[in-house]
């Protein structure tokens, strides 16, 4: 099958790409997993797994987004108050 394009700023990735991919926050704290790419309509956003298991959610602009590392598997975000575990 065809594989979806995500467009950010800096690049295309792949949804495929982007699952499994680590996500830490700028001090380089581990976050969790990501664990599928939902396409809302508004945008595209992560879904995460948390180191408890629970799932947050990370829009996928680069208002959020620091950087994509496909090789290292890592995406670097910007946490914001309220993000994690609502």
């Amino acid at each position: 099958g065809e594989k979806d394009l995500s467009i950010l700023d800096e690049g295309y990735y792949y949804f495929s790409d982007l699952e499994s991919c680590e996500v830490v926050d700028e001090k380089n704290t581990v976050l969790g997993t990501v664990k599928k790419v939902e396409e809302f309509p508004a945008q595209i956003t992560l879904r995460v797994r948390g180191k408890n298991n629970k799932d947050f959610f990370v829009p996928f602009i680069k208002q959020f987004i620091i950087s994509v590392d496909i090789q290292k598997k890592i995406i670097k975000i910007k946490l914001i108050e309220g993000m994690l575990w609502k």
